[in-house]
């Protein structure tokens, strides 16, 4: 069994919750917004054999620091150049979708900090980006809306049964598509609860915080190898063909795996092969 820690990094004014495992050359993995590391939990101990693994929480999520208001990308990128910087040296990073947004423009600003980027199922520019989150407003108000509340954990899990969610492809009421049992109502509650809403605000009114977020001025700014993961496009899938075909265009050295039968919601524990195979490329 692959024991994992959890410990604290303070990148100025903000303390990041990470969780670490294994040894041998660094391998970071940043989490979805509204989420926490333990997302991506399933990944930590099929890496650990190889690699030292990081996972930390973002700025406003889980056990790290809430900065109300400073939630643009550009900020999150701050936070992982200076844990890079000072506590992993050039690693592997790979960013499940709000985590490979952070990812791109952090190896955009610090290309040496980087050995490799592998981005999971998130549009590459605004224009991309912008019509999936406008689809998801209503959803995201609730979870703001529940993030800022005072209720109980479980008060908040009986809530998320109520919302009408994307999950895999179907639309509608999330205790209608999810199994009544299903451990993502207690999980998400969880991440909800620790979550500062004000970082929901911030992707709701979109603009401030993706000021910049453009891939014919990110891209090419990557030297390292890059592997682009799609989820299922049938299943609800974020990363779009257009998205990939702009980055052959714009990057140095790009890969591209699609998981079948997988949706953005499940996705980061069907990638486990895939990321191993590019890290030790």
């Amino acid at each position: 069994m692959v024991a994992i820690e959890e410990r604290s990094f303070e990148a100025g004014a903000v303390s990041l919750n990470y969780a670490e495992a294994g040894t041998g050359a660094p391998a970071v993995l940043l989490h979805g917004g509204g989420s926490r590391w333990q997302n991506l939990a399933p990944l930590v101990p099929e890496l650990a054999e190889r690699w030292h693994v990081y996972a930390p929480d973002l700025r406003g999520h889980g056990r790290s620091s809430h900065t109300p208001r400073r939630y643009r990308l550009t900020d999150y990128a701050d936070d992982l150049v200076a844990f890079l910087d000072r506590c992993t040296g050039p690693a592997d990073v790979f960013g499940h979708s709000l985590g490979g947004q952070v990812a791109i423009v952090a190896a955009a600003r610090r290309p040496d900090l980087f050995r490799g980027v592998a981005i999971g199922d998130t549009p590459l520019s605004v224009s991309t980006l912008r019509p999936g989150l406008q689809q998801s407003r209503p959803m995201l108000s609730v979870w703001r809306d529940l993030a800022a509340s005072d209720r109980a954990r479980d008060e908040i899990a009986d809530a998320l049964r109520e919302v009408r969610v994307d999950f895999e492809g179907r639309s509608g009421r999330a205790g209608d598509l999810m199994a009544k049992e299903s451990p993502w109502f207690a999980f998400m509650a969880g991440c909800l609860s620790d979550l500062d809403s004000t970082m929901l605000d911030a992707v709701i009114e979109f603009d401030e915080m993706h000021a910049g977020y453009e891939a014919d001025l990110l891209l090419p700014e990557i030297s390292c190898p890059v592997l682009l993961i799609q989820a299922d496009p049938a299943y609800g899938g974020a990363l779009s063909d257009e998205d990939v075909a702009i980055a052959r265009s714009l990057l140095r050295d790009v890969r591209v795996a699609r998981i079948d039968q997988v949706g953005h919601s499940r996705y980061p524990g069907k990638i486990a092969a895939v990321l191993r195979d590019f890290f030790s490329r």
